[in-house]
């Protein structure tokens, strides 16, 4: 994919984030295959209820769906497959919209801004799903719970650390 493509697909995330109504985090998702649009979301509440995305404390109601989650809650109403999809988010997914990214057969995620854990990027990275940052048009490899195997070592990596599988090893 043309990383003016990515760079357009990332712009069109941020978009559909200012749609959202949350005062605390605006989040946008689209998702891209053959490069073509085929769903989009943004963190909100289901459609049959309204109301303020965050309780009195300021924290977000936990029925707020997911801007991942609702990209593919949009696709069950289409005839589009996410299987081979690639994600673009403008922060990175939790661990919870992870898994469902993984289950629902997407194969590359681009983020532009960390979430508040790294827990859904190695989940991502642990089950072979692509991990980009894209910010302002520069794409760089995030390897975060990536296994990699040297001649007697797995490292793994975790955050700016990396620590041997086998023997626990910090590098």
């Amino acid at each position: 994919m043309k990383t003016k493509h990515m760079v357009a697909y990332m712009e069109t995330a941020e978009a559909f984030a200012k749609c959202s109504t949350s005062t605390r985090l605006s989040v946008g998702a689209i998702l891209v295959k053959d490069n073509h649009i085929v769903s989009c979301g943004y963190n909100a509440l289901p459609k049959h209820l309204d109301g303020s995305l965050e309780g009195p404390d300021g924290q977000t109601l936990p029925e707020v769906r997911h801007a991942e989650k609702n990209a593919l809650m949009a696709l069950t109403k289409s005839n589009e497959s996410s299987v081979g999809a690639t994600l673009f988010c403008t922060h990175a997914p939790c661990k919870s919209c992870a898994i469902d990214i993984v289950d629902a057969g997407i194969t590359t995620v681009y983020y532009q801004d960390v979430y508040r854990s790294e827990e859904g990027i190695i989940h991502l990275n642990s089950c072979g799903v692509s991990v980009f940052t894209l910010r302002g048009g520069e794409v760089n490899r995030d390897m975060r719970g990536t296994l990699i195997e040297t001649c007697e070592h797995i490292w793994a990596v975790a955050g700016l650390r990396m620590f041997c599988m086998l023997c626990n090893e910090e590098k």
